[in-house]
């Protein structure tokens, strides 16, 4: 934090700050911590990071009518976590496909010359892997007009950015 303070100092049973806050449902502290660089997927001596204990704390919670109040704030916990901890990147194409253990994993081509990596099919947006299962090529355009047509609805003109080939569609 701006005073020097370690967000990553761990107790004698592991706990950090962030483990606590979240422990004590306390979103507030838990955001402050989050932004200031906490490291949500830091482990417990249990093996247990901070989502895992949100979620075991969750999985522990009857759901009633008096631990309602409980349940929405470890939801809005694991909420505050997943968004600090899962970060939106897409990707510019899935070169390939293998099964690893049972379970799909796609080739991933990255912006920014970061290098291909294999990813499992669970951190991939299902509209990316049902483009490539359909052979489908992911491109960005323009949309330079737009016009009615009587026999086909709206047609829109398409500068599309790899190539110079302009498209009605």
């Amino acid at each position: 934090m701006k005073e020097g303070a370690d967000v990553n100092a761990q107790d004698v049973d592991g706990y950090t700050a962030a483990h606590l806050a979240a422990g004590y449902m306390r979103l507030d502290s838990l955001r402050c911590l989050l932004s200031a660089g906490a490291d949500a997927e830091l482990e417990d001596n249990t093996g247990r990071s901070v989502q895992g204990l949100v979620q075991t704390l969750l999985s522990n919670t009857p759901v009633t009518t008096t631990t309602y109040s409980r349940r929405v704030a470890l939801e809005s916990m694991l909420s505050a976590i997943e968004a600090h901890i899962y970060e939106e990147i897409v990707p510019v194409a899935l070169l390939s496909k293998r099964l690893s253990n049972g379970t799909a994993e796609y080739l991933v081509r990255w912006i920014d010359d970061v290098d291909d990596m294999w990813v499992p099919e669970g951190d991939i947006a299902d509209d990316v892997i049902q483009t490539f299962e359909e052979n489908l090529e992911l491109t960005k355009g323009e949309l330079l007009t737009q016009k009615e047509d009587e026999s086909n609805g709206q047609r829109r003109l398409i500068q599309w950015h790899d190539s110079q080939i302009l498209t009605w569609i």
